[in-house]
């Protein structure tokens, strides 16, 4: 299978996804694309930046395998074949919640590396933490919209 048949089924199996799951993937994918953008800049004015793998750690790495868990259940999820002991709105508020979580400690405790280079003017946080954020908020109201089209249609489930 080329790369085109595979970026072929993977439009089919998102088109196949409900709104509410198009946001929910859309917001886990929005999780590593903001790793690409800069997270942390220098106060003082200065135009030095620092993306997410620039200061990778455990949090980060936390953060890409909830989203690649998301991404997961939610493209099987368009097969319908696949069974689901846990409602997928429950599950993808509590990735969101756990995914703002580890933002709010990445917002409180930016990495050594970059705190310790320049140690008088501090850190500010730059537009991919925002683009993560947002990701996460997705998530979370992804699975509020789910679990509210569930219990409107509970034949569906």
């Amino acid at each position: 299978m080329g790369l085109g048949g595979l970026a072929s089924k993977a439009r089919a199996a998102f088109a196949e996804l409900s709104p509410a799951e198009q946001l929910g993937l859309a917001g886990a994918a929005a999780l590593p694309t903001s790793m690409l953008f800069p997270w942390y800049g220098f106060k003082l004015g200065s135009t030095l930046s620092a993306t997410a793998f620039d200061a990778f750690n455990l949090a980060h790495a936390v953060l890409l395998l909830t989203a690649g868990a998301v991404g997961w259940m939610l493209l099987l999820r368009s097969r319908r074949d696949w069974p689901r002991p846990l409602d997928d709105g429950a599950l993808l508020i509590v990735a969101g919640v756990w995914s703002l979580l580890v933002l709010a400690f990445l917002v409180a405790d930016p990495p050594d590396l970059i705190v310790d280079t320049l140690p008088i003017g501090g850190v500010e946080i730059r537009y991919g933490m925002i683009v993560a954020l947002a990701g996460a908020g997705a998530m979370v109201a992804a699975g509020v919209r789910i679990r509210r089209e569930r219990t409107a249609s509970p034949d569906e489930s």
